[in-house]
């Protein structure tokens, strides 16, 4: 009973797009976490700008100007800030820190991801340094009074020419932290997904299996029962075609004792005896093989009956003019003893016909720990190598004389006491078949 294929492949192809969908909604996750995490740390740099915007313009206010250098430094050291600057058309007012390039200096304010570092810009209105100087002072009336000329073209050339330039560039561990988690948990959450999903298919798989197997063995069960009821129907036609039989042969019986009978009479009505007796034989053979086999297992002295065995059939030796001999260990089995008789006569009547005169037959019973092994070993023809692998199927025989059935017999009561059953055969040298897993008790 095979898994069907096409139930698998469903299961298999189902968990797969279970997965891919797993995988686009952790990545949809980890972008909205990463988009969150970004605009914390722009709203958080944002106001440390404004501060540092406060800061400064009020120390410009103030005329201490000069101290901001010290004052930058003392903040950067106790802070995530690794750089600020204050331009103005170029020119560089204020800086402090490792020098850093800011590549969007003409928008009027901006945000960016760029090497492990936020940078954060914007253009603020000129007041923040209007103390710095006499030269800033003039600078600014100066362009003041060219924007007031040539307006326009001022103001297409460089929008933010009259404001000042604040950039800060700040590297948030805090951010890469919340990303590593985030992806961590990502991670975690992918092979416990992956992990679900392969037991869902699993169990699934499981579960189709089972109304399969199901199916399959109420199937086997229909099955069986029409064949037992065969078996009982053909049982029960050989046995009823054996009464006939019986009849026919004590009439013809009864022909050969009238005195009016010839002897030609007499002959074929001999003949016409040893056809239904033969008949009657396979007949006996038939209803055996399609007899349903309820072993009643009990212990028994394999050696004992082994011997009476030998004893019952010593006629059948000496007319073949063959020897028996054995060799047998003193064990107890679990067994069927009508079903023991049945396999051994079976063995022992194919040995002898297969045997020549003078051959010898041996029966072994050995002791194999728990278990015995019983063979059956002629030096007769053999069987052909061409039916060696059907020898036990009904009807498929190694002599002219055999009608396939004895050995057919044996298979199936072996089957149904659980043991084992091999053969080896050369033709010409002979055959050996040996019987193994019979449980000692």
């Amino acid at each position: 009973m095979k898994f069907r294929t096409k139930n698998y492949y469903k299961t298999i192809l189902t968990g797969g797009i279970l997965l891919v969908v797993l995988v686009i909604f952790l990545m949809w996750e980890r972008e909205q976490m990463k988009e969150q995490a970004f605009e914390s740390v722009k709203s958080k740099t944002s106001d440390i700008a404004s501060i540092l915007q406060g800061v400064i313009q009020s120390q410009y206010r103030c005329g201490r100007a000069d101290s901001l250098g010290s004052v930058l430094e003392n903040v950067m050291s106790f802070s995530e800030i690794q750089y600020v600057i204050i331009s103005r058309e170029g020119r560089v007012v204020l800086e402090s820190g490792k020098k850093e390039d800011f590549c969007n200096q003409s928008t009027a304010n901006g945000f960016e991801l760029k090497n492990g570092k936020f940078y954060f810009w914007k253009h603020v209105d000129e007041s923040i340094i209007s103390a710095a100087s006499k030269l800033c002072s003039n600078e600014c009336n100066l362009i003041q009074d060219k924007c007031d000329k040539k307006e326009n073209r001022c103001k297409d050339q460089n929008l933010y020419a009259r404001d000042v330039f604040l950039g800060i560039v700040v590297q948030n561990r805090e951010y890469f932290e919340r990303i590593r988690k985030c992806d961590i948990e990502l991670l975690i959450n992918l092979f416990a997904g992956i992990f679900a999903i392969v037991i869902f298919s699993v169990g699934w798989i499981h579960l189709i299996r089972n109304n399969e197997l199901k199916l399959e063995l109420a199937t086997v069960k229909k099955k069986n029962e029409f064949l037992s009821e065969l078996s009982f129907a053909a049982s029960g036609l050989a046995h009823e075609t054996k009464n006939p039989l019986g009849i026919v042969r004590g009439l013809a019986q009864k022909i050969t004792l009238t005195k009016d009978a010839g002897n030609a009479s007499q002959e074929i009505v001999f003949k016409i005896i040893d056809e239904i007796d033969v008949i009657t034989e396979r007949l006996s053979d038939f209803m055996n093989y399609a007899r349903v086999s309820e072993l009643k297992k009990e212990p028994l002295k394999l050696k004992d009956l082994l011997e009476e065995i030998g004893e019952l059939m010593k006629y059948d030796f000496d007319r073949a003019g063959v020897v028996l001999e054995t060799m047998l260990d003193d064990v107890r089995v679990e067994a069927d003893r009508e079903a023991v008789i049945q396999i051994i006569v079976n063995l022992l009547q194919n040995s002898i016909k297969a045997s020549f005169r003078g051959g010898v037959i041996h029966i072994d019973l050995t002791r194999k720990e728990e278990f015995a092994e019983l063979s059956v070993i002629d030096s007769g023809s053999g069987i052909d190598t061409v039916i060696l692998n059907d020898i036990f199927k009904p009807y498929v025989s190694g002599t002219k004389n055999g009608h396939g059935i004895g050995l057919a017999i044996v298979k199936k009561l072996i089957d149904a006491a659980d043991w084992e059953i091999t053969v080896n055969s050369v033709p010409g040298k002979g055959t050996m078949i040996q019987i193994s897993k019979i449980k000692i008790v």
